[in-house]
């Protein structure tokens, strides 16, 4: 609603706009027993098959920046690996995973997290141009953590919030926590 605010669409309302270090990315579990993700053809189809910007556009307005890294411009340790769209290549990673008909997945969202659902359709409808096809399943947020952290859940969103040390970034993913 950043949008509607500021252009005073909504009156009597202000708002304060600052830059953070919270990012939120789709998370495709590759530690667990379930082999969707574990050909790098396969997560190569689905980084091809998206348009970061017009994603981030449509859920966030001018409130959002697409990301370049899991890291911000901002860290030390920031390195630009962005993605550009492009349904031929991701096609192509498809063919070289040896699913050249596509393929089906789940993925788990907080219902409660707005942005969260509403970057999980954004992202259903690029994958479905790409011939993968993304169901989306839903529950609250404890039970989606829950999945998270006992490494269940095949794929989901995460958001982090960087607070210090960019090694806080891949906590959730040390041995043992059931990330990956």
């Amino acid at each position: 609603n950043m949008d509607r605010i500021t252009s005073g669409e909504v009156e009597g309302v202000s708002a304060y706009k600052w830059i953070t270090d919270k990012m939120g990315y789709l998370c495709m579990a590759t530690t667990i027993a379930d082999q969707t993700f574990q050909d790098e053809n396969v997560r190569l189809a689905i980084a091809y098959a998206l348009d970061i910007p017009a994603i981030v556009d449509a859920v966030m307005g001018s409130s959002g920046t697409p990301a370049t890294s899991i890291l911000s411009e901002n860290n030390w340790a920031y390195q630009e690996h962005a993605y550009t769209m492009n349904l031929n290549k991701a096609k192509d990673y498809l063919a070289a995973a040896g699913l050249e008909n596509g393929f089906e997945f789940e993925i788990l969202v907080a219902s409660d997290q707005n942005l969260d659902v509403k970057m999980a359709e954004a992202i259903q409808a690029y994958l479905g141009n790409a011939g993968i096809t993304m169901n989306i399943a839903s529950a609250d947020q404890f039970t989606v953590m829950g999945e998270q952290m006992g490494g269940t859940q095949l794929c989901g969103i995460l958001t982090s919030t960087i607070r210090g040390d960019v090694l806080e970034l891949f906590d959730a993913f040390t041995s043992g926590s059931g990330n990956g």
